[in-house]
């Protein structure tokens, strides 16, 4: 089941819904695009699962527009005008992109490890690729800097648990940052004001991010689960 928004909400605002593992609603491609590459598969979850597929749409009478920055801040490369990416909307379909969806209240085997992940989150045209991602505890963010101008990838953890600044000086530098909590990480750049992500980081694989028309998936679910969407638009 999909969780409909009105507005695109700013965090800490979230929209929820009880949905058995077994129900799914509207149709969905997959589970967001973000650029992850498998480490370990985790322990497997025994008993029945299902899926749980949706779209989140803004709903409103006009599609709001993402913030512009006029920027000076080399602009030779980054271009004297960058958007904000504070909302993303389909002006086909009204679906929303970078939506966070997960589970709550899953109930895990005892001694549980979650399959873990590699992110890799780049700076490339000045922006962070992705906006926003879902990884479990355990994964590793490989930040990259794919541009020609000095960049910085500071995470930032909701508990204060990932808490890193990192220098990126030259095209093709890059470093890891493993995660060890459950938290949403804020990522910025000091230099480039306008650059922001989003990853959050849970303790287990049940979540996603929507995609560019708003539609999510989320395999393997057990049964007695919720799910909780927060919109990163902000």
């Amino acid at each position: 089941t999909g969780t409909p928004t009105k507005t695109p909400p700013a965090p800490p605002t979230t929209a929820r819904t009880n949905s058995p593992a077994t129900t799914s609603g509207t149709a969905a491609t997959g589970s967001g695009d973000s650029p992850t590459e498998a480490d370990s598969t985790g322990t497997p979850i025994e008993g029945p699962t299902g899926r749980i597929e949706g779209t989140v749409k803004f709903v409103g009478d006009e599609i709001p527009q993402p913030t512009i920055v006029n920027n000076a801040t080399d602009p030779q490369i980054c271009g004297t005008e960058m958007s904000k990416r504070d909302v993303e909307i389909s002006p086909d379909t009204r679906g929303i992109r970078y939506v966070l969806v997960w589970l709550e209240g899953v109930k895990l085997p005892e001694g549980y490890n979650p399959p873990t992940q590699t992110l890799i989150l780049d700076n490339t045209k000045c922006q962070f690729e992705p906006h926003a991602a879902a990884i479990t505890v355990g994964s590793t963010i490989e930040t990259r800097n794919s541009d020609e101008v000095y960049h910085t990838t500071n995470l930032k953890g909701t508990k204060g648990v990932t808490t890193e600044n990192i220098p990126l000086v030259s095209k093709g530098t890059s470093f890891k940052t493993k995660v060890r909590a459950a938290e949403l990480i804020g990522v910025s750049c000091d230099k480039h004001g306008w650059m922001q992500a989003f990853i959050r980081v849970d303790p287990h694989p049940f979540h996603a991010v929507t995609d560019a028309d708003g539609k999510f998936s989320i395999a393997g679910v057990p049964v007695g689960t919720s799910v909780k969407a927060v919109s990163l638009n902000v």
